[in-house]
Order: C-alpha cells, then structure tokens, then sequence
C-alpha cells in the first residue's frame, strides 16, 4: 500500500510500500553498518525499511479541554499546532471534536469536522470560566467517540484531555479527596475508555 497513513514499519519493497528513511538508517547502525570514524552509513537492501499505510484509516481527535488558569497557556499552543497541521489533518481526512470543561457541565463547542480552522478559532475563543466538570467532559467525550467509529468505517477515534485533572465541585467536608463524589465519578468514567477500547490521552501541564 503505497498511499494512505503510515501505521506500522516493515521491510521494503519497492513498488509495494514507501521507503521510510529514518528507520532504515536505525536499522543499518543496529546491523553495524554505520563507520563511526567516517562518519559514513553503508545501507544494504537488509536495511531498508517500509511504511504499511492503511488507505481507508483515518482519526477523529477528540480535544477536551479544561477552561482553567494551569492550562491556559498550553491551550493557545494547541490552537498553534492545530493550525500549522490543517493540511496534514485534510489530507488524511481526519476530523477534530472540541468539548470544554467550564461551568457545572461540559460544553460541546465543535462536533467533529473536516473544518479544522473552526476548531482551532473555538479554542481561540475559549474563556476561563467556573468550575471543572471533568466527568461530564469525559463521558461525553467517549459517546462522541463511539458515535464517529460506528458512523466511519475505517476511522479511529482518540480522546486528548489537557487538564490539571481537578474535578469540580468538591464536596465541603470530605477529608479524603478520592472519596468525594466529583473525584470518585471522574475516576470510573475514565476506566470505561479501556473497556470501549477508545484510545484515552492526558496531557497534565503542572503534573510533577
């Protein structure tokens, strides 16, 4: 398969798959191939490494983002990132979902589209607001990406959540966090993303 996404490395063969370079030069230094005093690789056809891509595959990327100060800064990287990729992302004819984690629920800002640009302008337009309704966000998270796999065959869904992983509103009075009812909600909901097989991402900016 010569066209397609890239999904998995094997051996090269021309006029079946596409060269990838990098592996194939690994793989001449793992084979002993690579002259350290010369600073010269001797790549044989042993070495040659192939991309198997997969025409139909393509991602639905589910962003949840929680509205809050930790992670405001991260927010305006992703929308930079997000735009930089638009050709790359409609070339593979992926699609991007926004869910925002601010007030007493969480709101759906972009169901998934091939409009990239629009995603990228909601997380733009993104406002420090209220509380973390970490739970909502995630189930709501998986439902939209259970829906986009069976409505897409051939697609893959993939739920990022960028968070400081503090749900709100906490109970008053309870000495243990991880018995409050936000925590203990937000913890079983995220073990159904295992149980579904949906491919669950955190990215915590003040995680030490």
């Amino acid at each position: 398969m010569t066209t397609g996404r890239n999904i998995r490395v094997l051996k090269y063969h021309k006029g079946k798959n596409k060269l990838a370079p990098i592996y194939s030069l690994l793989h001449c230094i793992s084979n002993g191939g690579y002259d350290i005093e010369n600073k010269q690789f001797q790549i044989t056809e042993q070495d040659l490494a192939g991309w198997h891509r997969k025409e139909l595959e393509s991602l639905t990327l589910i962003l949840v983002v929680d509205v809050s100060k930790s992670t405001w800064a991260l927010i305006k990287v992703f929308k930079e990132i997000l735009s930089s990729l638009t050709t790359y992302f409609t070339r593979h004819n992926d699609r991007i979902g926004l869910i925002s984690l601010q007030g007493t629920q969480a709101k759906i800002f972009n169901h998934p589209t091939h409009n990239i640009r629009i995603v990228a302008r909601g997380l733009g337009n993104l406002r420090f607001h209220g509380f973390t309704p970490l739970a909502d966000g995630l189930l709501k998270s998986l439902q939209m990406a259970k829906t986009e796999q069976s409505k897409n065959t051939g697609s893959k869904s993939v739920v990022i959540l960028l968070s400081d992983c503090y749900p709100e509103p906490v109970a008053k009075g309870c000495e243990n966090l991880f018995e409050d009812p936000a925590y203990k909600k937000s913890i079983t909901t995220s073990m159904l993303f295992k149980k579904e097989r949906i491919t669950f991402l955190v990215i915590n900016p003040v995680f030490e």
